[in-house]
């Protein structure tokens, strides 16, 4: 479950200047004669090109580079590619993934690693950790990794430092499909359960409601007599009603005619009045102008309207219209006093039926609201045995994941081995006796880079012991700052991760070094030596590497940032 990294490029765009480094599988030294050749920069882009965020110098201008980071693991080669937020991933020269934003790559990234860390945001809720947590183990930064606690090399604002140190135990073996199967059935079960209460209280606001008009008992009450009243009163206001109907029909009959017969009665003064006043050659195409408003009126139309009343005299033709109004005026008014009566008649029938009606509802309702009553009360009691259920399971659950057996037998082995680590170190055990997994050892005065390599190591030799199925991932240490220019230092730190088996791949940078001053002898080193100052990239490697520069980022400037 090694991965191995096989080559890193590093491309400044804007400079058209790169560089390729070739990584070995098991030790790779790179080293110099002085700082800032950029060993450190090189170091920080492994990671960085895999989603995590690092503690760049503000003169390498990271937005403007591009990576590209073979790698190698579970017997398939992967590429994948970083442009600022953008990202591109390869598997056997396949292209698999292209977007934005590193949340977008955490599933591909567990798909491939099939590995996952699940951490509680500030809701509480279990959520996917970003990729930083799956690389936390494996890189020591050369400021903040050597002068703070263990594990704090990358940038992990977005967790507190609880969560940060809880995501060690899924590389210690946490992970496993059971923790993943009950996160998920954890997930699905909080959302029922919310269903189910969200119900529950409905159900108890309906069912207070019921109980709150239970109290009004009816007794003594005549049912047949009750019915028989009700029929009547039922016939008498459907029959009412009937009469309504149609007297409210006449009511819009009389009332559109009254107003068809106006409008004509208006068009005839118009008409005449206009007419009237005009000489013979302002009429136009049968067409009328009034002089004062502009309005139009066609002696087409006069002539339809008076056509309707079959008349040809003017004045009669008005007088007829008017007498028409008249008689339909007549008719409106007593239609609508009947209407009236009508709507009156009515409502004392139904006040009539309601009086009859109150005892005899109340007697139905009685009756069927019993009925309701306890039909709510059984199924909020089963929906309540089924909360029961769920927050029991929920607890089990709860505890798999956050208080797993696994974790006490992980605690234990991690304490064996870290007790072991500051014995062979030589660093006080009774100066540490309160550190743990959960509880780190921060780096302090002589002893401090001892203090800090030590709590790796107990981690590495804990994977190790417990045959974990995590990742193992290349451990890439940049040495102490303060402490490069001694030899002896770095050294002591490589010989003492040569005896691990777990990780595989050790990546280290460092000033001065000399393979002759280990005390083992070793075969398996491959060291790079860097030489000129700012100037890791240059333009004779982006020559060499030009096509697939331009391949990689045709793909990445199509990327959508949106």
């Amino acid at each position: 479950m090694n991965v191995i990294f096989k080559n890193i490029l590093i491309v400044d765009i804007e400079k058209k200047t790169a560089r390729k480094i070739t990584l070995h599988e098991r030790f790779n030294i790179f080293t110099s004669s002085e700082n800032h050749v950029g060993k450190s920069s090189l170091l920080k882009s492994l990671y960085y090109t895999l989603g995590a965020d690092v503690f760049f110098d503000d003169r390498w201008k990271k937005e403007n580079k591009f990576c590209s980071l073979d790698f190698n693991f579970n017997e398939k080669n992967y590429t994948i590619n970083r442009l600022k937020t953008k990202y591109c991933i390869f598997e056997n020269d396949k292209l698999i993934f292209q977007g934005s934003e590193t949340k977008n790559i955490i599933p591909i990234l567990e798909s491939i690693f099939n590995f996952t860390i699940y951490l509680r945001n500030k809701n509480k809720h279990l959520t996917k950790a970003y990729p930083v947590l799956t690389y936390l183990p494996y890189y020591i930064d050369q400021d903040s990794g050597w002068e703070e606690t263990p594990f704090s090399s990358f940038i992990t604002g977005q967790y507190d430092k609880k969560q940060i140190l809880h995501s060690l135990y899924y590389h210690l073996g946490l992970q496993e499909d059971a923790i993943s199967d009950a996160v998920n059935n954890l997930k699905s079960n909080e959302k029922k359960l919310k269903e189910i209460e969200d119900d529950v209280n409905n159900e108890k606001n309906v069912l207070w409601l019921l109980l709150s008009k239970s109290g009004q008992i009816i007794e003594g009450v005549d049912i047949a007599d009750l019915e028989k009243r009700l029929t009547f009163s039922k016939e008498k206001i459907e029959s009412v009603v009937k009469e309504i109907i149609i007297s409210r029909n006449r009511i819009q009959k009389l009332q559109s005619e009254l107003v068809q017969h106006q409008a004509q009665l208006k068009i005839i003064a118009d008409y005449s009045k206009i007419k009237s006043d005009l000489s013979p050659d302002k009429k136009v195409d049968q067409t009328l102008l009034c002089p004062n408003c502009g309005y139009n009126i066609s002696s087409n139309l006069y002539d339809m309207v008076r056509k309707s009343y079959s008349v040809q005299n003017e004045n009669y033709l008005n007088q007829q219209i008017i007498h028409i109004v008249d008689n339909i005026k007549l008719d409106l008014k007593i239609e609508s006093e009947n209407y009236l009566n009508l709507q009156n008649m009515l409502k004392e029938e139904e006040e009539i039926k309601s009086e009859s009606k109150k005892p005899y509802l109340l007697y139905i309702t009685q009756r069927g609201l019993s009925k309701t009553i306890m039909e709510l009360q059984d199924s909020i009691g089963t929906k309540e045995q089924e909360i029961q259920k769920l927050q029991i399971n929920n607890k089990i659950l709860k505890k798999l994941i956050d208080n797993s057996d696994k974790k006490k037998e992980i605690d234990i082995a991690y304490k064996s081995n870290l007790n072991l680590s500051f014995n062979n170190l030589g660093i006080p055990l009774d100066e540490m006796n309160d550190v743990g997994l959960m509880k780190l050892a921060n780096g302090q005065g002589t002893l401090s880079t001892k203090i800090i390599l030590a709590q790796y190591l107990a981690l590495f030799k804990t994977m190790e012991k417990l045959e974990t199925n995590a990742p193992h991932f290349p451990f890439v240490v940049d040495s102490p700052k303060a402490k490069e220019a001694v030899g002896e230092s770095v050294n002591f730190i490589f010989e003492q991760l040569s005896y691990l088996n777990i990780p595989s791949q050790i990546i280290i940078s460092t000033v001065e070094f000399d393979k002759s001053l280990l005390k083992t002898e070793m075969s398996n080193i491959h060291t790079t030596v860097l030489s000129e100052k700012f100037a890791l990239l240059n333009s004779k490697q982006y020559a060499e590497n030009e096509n697939k520069i331009n391949d990689y980022l045709a793909i990445m400037n199509h990327i959508d940032t949106k």
